[in-house]
């Protein structure tokens, strides 16, 4: 990008030195800060290269044009660097600005984000600082600014020459009808946005983290052996899968139950290179080959939907809350039923809505008190029977262990054994436990869940294929209006809207910080509120990528978002801050916008060519975690390109509008 439009190479080669300056800088923060190379801190250097280079390229292009008008190179490193210092330092602080807010992002994912937020913003504080010394320093030492002589660096420069004439002069006409176009800008806007309504929402996108969960539930009552004969079946059916590498599974239940009916596993996929077909696929198909199982139920959950969505792994999890627990089970029966028929949901269950049989021994007070058995010693027998409890100790050489005592099995496996215990009562007599208890067959909960001391089921279940997690939300939340009644409700631990709304409010405190920072920059309250027409055009671009690319709006789209706001900032801080130079040094304020915007549509092109090449490379990714990197990226690249487009005529036609007067400033003529 560098060689091209300025044609040097050793213009090119102080660009790039501002890369290992930034980035490894930041490698040494990131060292400072205990942080880790995961994906969230590698994401914003990845897309912090494209930014890093920006003030070095703002910085260098200035003082190439002044090499050009024939200045000596001491002399244009001198005049270039102080005349475009104070964009330098405004565009680098408005831009963090953006990012501090990040850190305030609750949950989860606030915590993977602030890796990432923390780790941009030092690269983007390193750039700024580099570009402010070293930059003007190697160029007053190395810097070549003669016209290039071959064919394509003239024809490349002829061009450029070409679409700078005609974007003065496009823009001199644009200008002439400023209200006309900023009223149009905003009706295209207003446009735009409302076809954000209909944009599908979720926590994150579907990943392909190469695992399945897996559950099995035989009918209550079945003994391991039954479940593991059948559990076996299915992993020699999974194995068989080409794209299966392992699978690891356990009988005996899951969840701290301990059921001889239960079980849990793992399948582990193979290396994506290596598979023909995705995650979603693969647990497709096992579903359906699961099927000819008999006497279990196999549940096959893709791991890859559940990310930020909740604490059980699943992509879809809410509470029935209520106060009477027969009528949650009865919510939930019905809840389950239309998940079911829509054919958006399967393998919608619920521990706590499971009954389990139990045999409960109930103390006949009446009898205890006649035959003169206490009620707490009743209790302690049994629990010691059936539990075990600790009878003494014993020394054994140098050691003393306790003397635990139980029933054996054998004689502890139906109320005919309990009946057939003894007990001493008061006058030392043995009384059959029979006589003074009463035995009652029941179906209880296998847990009782409370959420803020309110009774509760806790509900999970899958999601199909072409279902995203906010449409889920809202289907599930309206069939709960139409069947619940008063008292009872759905429960969401947080929903995406709800997150997306979070993070909204966090990008508008980071617009405030940016408009606070710009204000004290600008000493002005008019040219950050034009500087920051070129945001709307932004978050368009970005909206319209994601339409475009069929992705949804998650978290990693609303962070790509507000990296883009960041990033469109800096043309608009361009174009306004040489107006305002212009303009002090005694130009007319039409004059002076238009030179502005012809001398800064050089630069301004670099960054955006340098900031779309950043994002390519993770917008193309087609190795692991690309879901997540895709929709960050198109935003950027969107955003960016629609945003340069419209800045160009906008901000100056807003610029007119707003400062219509400035304040003059005596200027010390330089020789």
């Amino acid at each position: 990008v560098c060689w091209m439009f300025l044609g040097s190479w050793t213009a090119t080669f102080n660009v790039i030195l501002a890369i290992p300056t930034s980035i490894v800088g930041a490698f040494i923060f990131m060292k400072l800060l205990g942080f880790t190379l995961n994906t969230f801190s590698l994401l914003g250097l990845t897309l912090a290269i494209g930014i890093v280079v920006d003030d070095a390229i703002i910085m260098l292009e200035n003082i190439v044009r002044y090499g050009q008008m024939g200045w000596d190179r001491v002399n244009a490193a001198y005049k270039g660097s102080r005349e475009i210092t104070f964009a330098v330092i405004a565009t680098s602080l408005a831009l963090i600005s953006l990012f501090v807010p990040i850190t305030f992002l609750g949950g989860i994912e606030g915590k993977f984000f602030f890796e990432f937020a923390v780790t941009i913003s030092i690269a983007i504080a390193l750039s700024s600082i580099e570009a402010l010394t070293l930059t003007p320093m190697r160029c007053s030492l190395v810097l070549d600014t003669k016209p290039g002589t071959s064919k394509f660096r003239k024809a490349f420069d002829d061009a450029l020459d070409a679409l700078s004439v005609f974007y003065a002069k496009s823009l001199s006409r644009v200008v002439e009808h400023k209200g006309l176009t900023l009223l149009m800008a905003s009706a295209l806007i207003a446009l735009s946005l409302v076809g954000a309504k209909f944009m599908k929402t979720e926590f994150a996108p579907t990943q392909d983290t190469g695992s399945l969960r897996l559950l099995f539930v035989a009918p209550d009552g079945k003994s391991m052996a039954y479940t593991d004969e059948r559990v076996r079946k299915f992993e020699a059916i999974a194995m068989k899968h080409p794209d299966v590498a392992r699978v690891f599974v356990a009988v005996g239940g899951f969840g701290g139950g301990g059921q001889g009916n239960r079980g849990n596993g793992f399948v582990v996929l193979r290396d994506q290179k290596e598979r023909k077909k995705g995650q979603i696929e693969v647990a497709q198909e096992l579903r359906e080959l699961s099927k000819s199982i008999d006497g279990i139920k196999i549940i096959i959950n893709d791991r890859g939907r559940s990310a930020f969505s909740g604490g059980r792994g699943n992509a879809v999890e809410f509470t029935i809350n209520g106060p009477d627990p027969q009528k949650q089970l009865e919510l939930f029966n019905g809840l389950k039923d239309k998940m079911e028929e829509s054919k958006d949901f399967f393998s919608v269950r619920s521990d706590d809505a499971t009954l389990l049989p139990e045999l409960q021994i109930i103390p006949d007070r009446e009898k205890a008190l006649q035959t003169g058995v206490e009620v707490n010693e009743l209790a302690s027998l049994i629990n010691a029977a059936f539990s075990g409890a600790t009878a003494g100790k014993m020394t054994q050489g140098s050691r003393r262990n306790e003397i635990f005592v139980q029933m054996k099995e054998i004689d502890r496996e139906s109320k005919e054994d309990i009946s057939a215990l003894y007990i001493r009562n008061n006058h030392s007599e043995l009384v059959p436990v029979g006589n003074v208890v009463k035995f009652e067959n029941t179906r209880t909960p296998q847990y009782v869940y409370r959420e803020d001391r309110v009774r509760g089921i806790r509900v999970d279940g899958s999601l199909a294929p072409n279902v995203v997690l906010g449409d889920a939300v809202k289907e599930i939340k309206t069939w709960a209006e139409k069947i619940f009644p008063e008292g009872y409700l759905v429960r969401f631990k947080q929903s995406p809207d709800e997150k997306l709304f979070e993070i909204a409010w966090i990008m508008i405190l980071g617009l405030i910080v940016a408009y606070m920072v710009l204000a004290s920059q600008f000493n002005s309250f008019v040219d950050p509120t034009v500087v920051f027409l070129a945001i709307p055009f932004g978050i368009v671009g970005s909206l319209f990528a994601l339409l475009l690319g069929g992705f949804t709006l998650n978290v990693y789209s609303a962070i790509g978002i507000m990296l883009t706001m960041g990033i469109v900032k800096k043309n608009s801080i361009l174009l306004v801050e040489f107006s305002n130079q212009l303009r002090d040094q005694g130009k007319e304020s039409v004059n002076a916008v238009v030179e502005a915007a012809r001398t800064r549509l050089r630069p301004i092109l670099m960054t955006t060519a340098a900031t779309l090449a950043a994002a390519v490379p993770p917008a193309l990714a087609l190795g692991p975690g690309a879901e997540t990197r895709i929709p960050m990226a198109l935003t950027v690249i969107g955003g960016v390109i629609v945003s340069t487009l419209f800045t160009l005529y906008v901000v100056p036609c807003a610029y007119l509008l707003l400062s219509r007067k400035r304040r003059k400033v005596l200027i010390e003529k330089e020789g």
